[in-house]
Order: C-alpha cells, then structure tokens, then sequence
C-alpha cells in the first residue's frame, strides 16, 4: 500500500501539476510516506473508536431517556 501511495503522488504531481519529478523531491517524498506509514495505518482504528465511543453514550443518553433516571452529576459524592 506504501508504494500505491508513493506511485500515486508521484502520478499526481508529474502529470497532473505539470512538474519535473526530480532524485531529490522522490527520495524526500518516500522518506515522508515511509514516517506517515504508521500513523495513517493507526488512523482507520481512532475514528472508528471515537464513532464507537459516540454510539455507546448516545445509546446510554437513549437509556437514561427512556428509564427517566436523571443523569448522574460528575461531582456527586
């Protein structure tokens, strides 16, 4: 997937922008997708946790609704 990535910004950027792809601009662009790897490898993993984390609130909110307890206070002791 790393060399798909590469080979389409690369694509993009000669034929696309209309630039000369030069040794260094390709060398420093596989060094930056090669740091961004693991990251955006990590990123699909974030959001669906945010999502889930949203999803199971909502549904406790619906609960909460639905039972008429009050909601708790973060400061009740």
């Amino acid at each position: 997937m790393p060399s798909a990535t590469a080979l389409t910004s690369f694509l993009c950027f000669t034929l696309i922008a209309g630039q000369r792809l030069t040794v260094a601009k390709a060398f420093t662009s596989i060094a930056l997708f090669s740091r961004l790897q693991e990251p955006m490898t990590a990123l699909p993993g974030q959001v669906f946790a945010m999502l889930h984390g949203k999803y199971v609130f909502f549904i406790g909110c619906e609960c909460r609704a639905n039972t008429g307890l009050k909601p708790m206070s973060p400061c009740s002791a």
